[in-house]
């Protein structure tokens, strides 16, 4: 069995309650796994990890393991570990619209 540690963001880190949760994953588990076990502790995650459509991760999701882009790994193949930390984090744009600057 292994620990990891899934932190979350903004909208995800609200349905989730806190900002990281552990969750106990069996041996040979992968990023993949790990977010579908945390999609099912949380309900309201449903539709905000995976595309309903397709299965797929949704692509605006950033999901990092132990501070690398699992892009940069083997994607959602990517094995997890004991003491591993998965962040989920999507992108933020925007801001207040006015023009701070002024003339």
């Amino acid at each position: 069995m292994a620990t990891v540690t899934v932190r979350t963001m903004f909208e995800l880190a609200q349905i989730v309650g806190r900002p990281s949760v552990l969750l106990t994953m069996e041996p040979g588990a992968t990023v993949e796994t790990t977010l579908k076990a945390l999609q099912s502790a949380y309900g309201g995650l449903q539709g905000r990890l995976f595309d309903p459509a397709t299965g797929g991760l949704l692509s605006y999701l950033f999901i990092e393991l132990n501070g690398r882009d699992i892009r940069s790994l083997k994607g959602l193949e990517t094995p997890v570990a004991e003491g591993d930390a998965l962040s989920v984090m999507m992108p933020v744009a925007g801001g207040s619209g006015s023009d701070d600057n002024g003339p």
